[in-house]
């Protein structure tokens, strides 16, 4: 695996829900909007390290590793939605863009086809990292802070780890 993509470095980020001062179904309805997204990033990410890792290897193993976290914020979200007194939910209407990778060695295409991937991959992350910034300036719970601090730092890395990719 390529080292700039490597978790050697990484904290382990596990959380405790059960601290939280106290009940916030409002809280929680949220966080379920979260959760939800959060399911789709999994499913989307692990698409295109499915599609670009034949391209990629690289680029492959990074996605992968954005979707595996994805599938520890899932279980953190659905946690910290019951603490608060919610009940997880989750819709599971997901698309997302084909990538077509030219089966020639164009090289141009090829690469022009993975950073497209990519900047998909990005803007997804931008969009989490705002969902996450928002709900952390509607409580003042600092377990729930916590927490979600913990996911915006994930987030961070692999905004970083896209970043870099790109070039």
């Amino acid at each position: 695996m390529n080292e700039q993509f490597s978790r050697k470095d990484r904290p382990v980020f596990r959380p405790r829900p059960e601290g939280c001062v106290g009940r916030d179904p409002r809280l929680a309805a949220e966080l379920n909007e979260v959760l939800c997204y959060c399911i789709y990033t999994v499913a989307a990410n692990t698409y295109r390290a499915m599609v670009c890792g034949k391209a990629d290897s690289a680029i492959g193993e990074m996605l992968e590793m954005i979707a595996a976290d994805g599938i520890g914020h899932f279980h953190v979200l659905g946690d910290l939605i019951l603490a608060l007194g919610g009940q997880p939910g989750v819709r599971a209407n997901v698309f997302v863009e084909p990538i077509t990778l030219p089966t020639e060695e164009n090289g141009t295409a090829r690469k022009y086809a993975l950073r497209k991937a990519l900047r998909s991959s990005r803007e997804e992350n931008r969009r989490a990292t705002d969902l996450l910034q928002s709900l952390m300036g509607r409580t003042e719970d600092r377990v729930v802070r916590s927490i979600l601090s913990g996911l915006l730092h994930d987030v961070g890395l692999h905004r970083e780890m896209l970043e870099r990719a790109l070039g």
